[in-house]
């Protein structure tokens, strides 16, 4: 056993030699008998206590090897990098991950700004943050290894004790495939909202062609038809049954009619382009209204005048769609619609009385292709969609799309209910 370096032993023969030296430097004074024994005695319950202090001393001194073991097995265990450095950088220890990971030899000195390139500033200006607020600091870095092969690791900063030898632990690993699986996931999603945007382009073009068939094609040749009947009523001399089915005939040419130029005007909503947003959704819910015999109230308060044509056209599909569903699934007896901006955010809100539905349900069971739409839509736009229902409580769609400056082509403007 040793004592800062130094056995028992050797401490013991110290201890002897500059007691002789103080017995040739003093004069020992008479002592009775009595007092011998009294000293004495003295003498052997200070070598007890000695002794147990020695005891102590020694379990303290096993107990303190252990805790120095486990360290050392931990440090070198550890799955990632680890180093202590000092306020400049420099390397005062590090593990074998950590050299593995910078491709050096185990027990090379090195210092770590050495691998940063870049960042070697950002290294000592971290540490002394570190030290001065007793924080840890996390980040990303690049760093460049002895072999000149480049990774990005996750890097955290944090002060060791104690704290005035101005020490601080580096715990780094390599992130490298994280970060590119990243710039991956985000190159793919760019590329998935390019073709989303294309699709929704495609639909938009195919929507055209079909309105113009309709009005152009059909409701043209249903016209000629309506004119036809009303001939047969003024030319015919038939009896009251047969004019009545003529009549009945019309009514009905009539009504398909009108719902070819409600399928044309929803497919190809061309006062878009002529009128604000604002008037084309108040002609589309008088319609739809008119249609359905659901009671819509339409709500605009600071509405822009002339945003964009593709924002135009994506709030008014959105629309379109949450309105079809209402009619389609909802069985509700009121919708309440609500356009307006605040500052630099455009706000849409779509309410009805339905009989509600299990959100999560419908998406994961495939159901809610109108939903996936709609959310798409306002996603290419940059927005927010939020979508709450509950069975017997109705559907409520709150949308939210931030302009930045210079985006809105003019400036808010106040429309009547």
């Amino acid at each position: 056993m040793t004592v800062n370096g130094e056995s028992f032993g050797h401490l013991r023969r110290r201890a002897q030699s500059r007691l002789s030296q103080q017995k040739e430097d003093e004069t020992l004074p008479d002592l009775s008998g009595v007092e011998i024994q009294a000293l004495y005695h003295e003498l052997q319950v200070h070598q007890a206590e000695l002794e147990l202090q020695n005891e102590q001393l020694q379990e303290s001194q096993w107990q303190l090897e252990q805790s120095l073991q486990k360290y050392r097995e931990l440090f070198e265990c550890m799955p990632i990098g680890y180093a202590i450095v000092d306020c400049w950088g420099h390397v005062l220890q590090c593990n074998s991950a950590g050299f593995e990971l910078l491709k050096l030899k185990p027990g090379t000195s090195f210092s770590f700004n050495q691998f940063l390139p870049h960042d070697s500033d950002r290294l000592v200006l971290l540490s002394r943050t570190v030290l001065s607020t007793k924080q840890a600091i996390r980040c990303e870095m690049s760093l460049k290894r002895s072999d000149d092969s480049r990774l990005t690791i996750m890097l955290e900063c944090f002060p060791v004790t104690p704290f005035e030898e101005k020490r601080v632990g580096i715990a780094f690993q390599d992130v490298t495939a994280q970060v590119e699986a990243k710039k991956a996931l985000h190159t793919n999603q760019a590329e998935l909202q390019l073709l989303t945007r294309r699709l929704f382009g495609a639909q938009e073009e195919e929507r055209q062609k079909i309105a113009r068939e309709l009005h152009d094609d059909y409701s043209q040749r249903v016209t000629g038809m309506i004119f036809e009947t009303q001939f047969l009523e003024r030319s015919l001399n038939a009896g009251a049954g047969d004019l009545e089915r003529v009549a009945r005939l019309k009514k009905g040419l009539k009504a398909l009619l009108d719902d070819f130029r409600f399928m044309a005007h929803s497919l190809q909503p061309l006062n878009l382009a002529l009128r604000s947003l604002a008037h084309s959704m108040r002609n589309y819910l008088d319609e739809f209204g008119k249609q359905t015999d659901l009671k819509v109230t339409f709500r605009c308060a600071n509405a822009p005048e002339h945003p964009s044509h593709e924002l135009s056209m994506n709030l008014y599909r959105v629309l379109q769609e949450s309105l079809s569903n209402v009619s389609k699934h909802a069985r509700a007896t009121r919708v309440d619609v609500t356009f307006s901006q605040v500052g630099n955010t455009i706000q849409l809100s779509i309410t009805d009385d339905g009989r509600g539905f299990d959100l999560k349900s419908a998406l994961q069971q495939g159901r809610g292709m109108g939903l996936i739409s709609m959310q798409e839509r306002v996603r290419q736009m940059g927005g927010k969609i939020a979508i709450e229902s509950a069975s017997l409580k109705g559907t409520s769609i709150q949308i939210s799309i931030v302009q930045e400056n210079g985006t809105s082509a003019s400036q808010p403007k106040a429309a009547s209910n």
